[in-house]
């Protein structure tokens, strides 16, 4: 035997010199081709993995740089026939290295799943590798050259973090606590490459149990590291699905584990355990549980959105509720004389939950007069409703002590006055009708506008709109003239007062809005104030972004 054939590496030439070549199908090393030398001097002084698959029987000679791809297969491998070493993958293997040998045809294939035992277990490998003949100088094909390369970590790592991105996209729309598991088992279940089993534990009531999984952990899964456990011979993952947990992990990289806010047993005790079956034919290595602890602290992070947002909603229903009821406080009960019917209606803003400047008022005067207003305060907190209030009350005493003759534009500007010399230092937008019987029959209505959406009349004779003149805001110039409008009520007429947020959208005009209401009035002569103003409000489109005050009145 030449001396050098089988290189210069002590460990890989040992085991050259330990097989006994001569009761291979090659023979003796003395004994071979020259093609079959120069192809094994050339295989074993490249750093790249390479084997040769010789004569009838593709008998295996490989480089160092191979051992490394067959693992515990080295050295038996070693001058031993393809299809004893590789038994596990032959049906894959075989047919192209017939291929390569009696077609002399090239194979290239990338990341192939190649299933191999090379660690104690069927492992699932994949490999980008090349088949390629090797001819004698008068043409023969002597046997076959592997260059491969394996890629086995690249094929998993980029499927893990397929998953990862399916179930972060799947629970990021996701606001109920409920749904977060649910949601998260039925993907996880479809990822057997990966996952061979997925349960909660507890169970979710909407995912059927994997009775093949264990019901619970025998060990106490506390912090945020996984428990492993052996069940019947199953290797099973128990992992906890934790508050606060904080993740930036790629996978592959050094393993840093999560780092929980709080514990598993004083935060997550509450909350279902991720439990996972992994797959068999993949070793569970720390990138294996990197990956486990990415998908449990994925869901958990989707847990903890869904709680801050269940929790937002409570909160904000509370407040809204709050803000109501001291909306309504603060505007009292309508009051109205005989010959009238009155219903006011308030609806905070769907976008907010603060008190608001919005409000309605209908009181009687002395002489039997009926007061309504409706009014808007620039504003949507506690200072705009502070100062509604403010004005609410000084209208109120501006009007009744005006007893004699309650002229609304006298009113308002009295009122106006007031605002300045009191320094309460806002604006406000507001409507003030005065109703008195019409000795004809019906009423009179004589009204004021300061810078507010126009009334209604809703009589037998149709729809109308009532436009006055649309004046100042009350805070801008107190001493502005202001002027009165009067409309004769027919009986069984109804009044609409309102504010803004019954009638403008956003990207809509406020004539849009006053057209679509008038479509609401229209045919609506017959119904109550109180019928009216629950219609109208019912029939409003979503998305309001400011408060409702409604008053409607009935002429009988």
């Amino acid at each position: 035997m030449e001396h050098g054939l089988f290189g210069t590496d002590a460990m890989l030439s040992s085991s050259y010199a330990e097989v006994d070549w001569a009761v291979t199908s090659l023979g003796a090393p003395a004994s071979w081709s020259p093609t079959l030398r120069s192809t094994v001097r050339l295989m074993l002084s490249s750093r790249f993995p390479m084997t040769l698959l010789w004569g009838l029987d593709y008998t295996l000679l490989y480089n160092e740089a191979y051992v490394e791809l067959i693992g515990d297969k080295h050295p038996q491998a070693l001058g031993a026939p393809a299809e004893r070493v590789f038994a596990e993958a032959w049906e894959f293997i075989g047919p192209r290295l017939d291929l390569a040998r009696h077609d002399r045809t090239s194979t290239f294939i990338e990341d192939a799943l190649v299933p191999l035992e090379r660690a104690g277990f069927l492992e699932e490998c994949y490999f980008t590798f090349s088949y390629s003949p090797v001819l004698s100088p008068d043409g023969e094909v002597e046997g076959v050259i592997d260059i491969a390369a394996e890629t086995t970590s690249h094929v998993v790592t980029e499927r893990r973090l397929s998953l990862l991105s399916r179930l972060g996209a799947l629970l990021r729309g996701v606001d109920r606590m409920e749904d977060v598991p649910t949601r998260s088992v039925l993907l996880l279940r479809s990822a057997l490459a990966d996952l061979g089993g997925v349960d909660l534990h507890p169970a979710s009531g909407a995912v059927p149990r994997d009775d093949a999984l264990p019901a619970g952990p025998r060990s106490p899964v506390l912090g945020g590291d996984p428990v492993v456990e052996d069940h019947d011979g199953r290797t099973v993952v128990w992992l906890p699905l934790q508050l606060g947990t904080s993740v930036d992990l790629p996978v592959g990289e050094p393993r840093t584990s999560p780092s929980p806010a709080r514990t598993a047993t004083d935060a997550s005790s509450d909350r279902p355990l991720l439990v996972v079956a992994p797959n068999p034919m993949l070793p569970l290595d720390e990138d294996h549980l990197d990956f486990l602890r990415l998908v449990a602290a994925t869901i958990g992070q989707a847990l903890d959105r869904a709680e801050s947002l269940t929790l937002e909603r409570q909160v904000a229903g509370a407040e809204r509720a709050m803000s109501e009821t001291l909306q309504r406080s603060l505007l009292g009960e309508p009051s109205a004389p005989s010959g009238y019917q009155v219903a006011t209606r308030y609806a905070p803003a769907i976008e907010t939950a603060q008190v608001g400047g919005d409000w309605h008022d209908a009181f009687t005067l002395p002489g039997g007069q009926l007061v309504v207003v409706v009014g808007d305060v620039t504003g949507h907190d506690r200072h705009a409703a502070a100062a509604m209030a403010q004005m609410r009350n000084l209208l109120r005493g501006i009007a009744y002590a005006a007893d004699g003759d309650p002229d609304p534009a006298a009113v308002l500007t009295a009122l106006d006055g007031a605002l300045h010399g009191l320094e309460v230092g806002t604006f406000a937008s507001a409507i003030l009708a005065v109703l008195e019987p019409d000795p004809r029959g019906g009423s009179t209505m004589s009204w004021t506008n300061a810078g507010h959406p126009p009334p209604f009349v809703v009589d037998a004779d149709g729809v109308r709109l009532l436009h006055g003149e649309p004046e100042l805001l009350l805070g801008v110039e107190p001493s502005s003239p202001r002027t009165v409008s009067r409309v004769r009520l027919a009986p069984g007429s109804t009044v609409v007062l309102y504010t803004d947020g019954l009638v403008e959208r956003r990207g809509r005009s406020l004539d849009e809005g006053l057209d679509r209401m008038a479509d609401d009035l229209r045919g609506r002569v017959d119904l109550g104030p109180h019928e009216m103003a629950d219609h109208l409000l019912a029939a409003a489109p979503p998305g309001a972004g400011d408060d409702t005050a409604l008053v409607c009145v009935r002429v009988h």
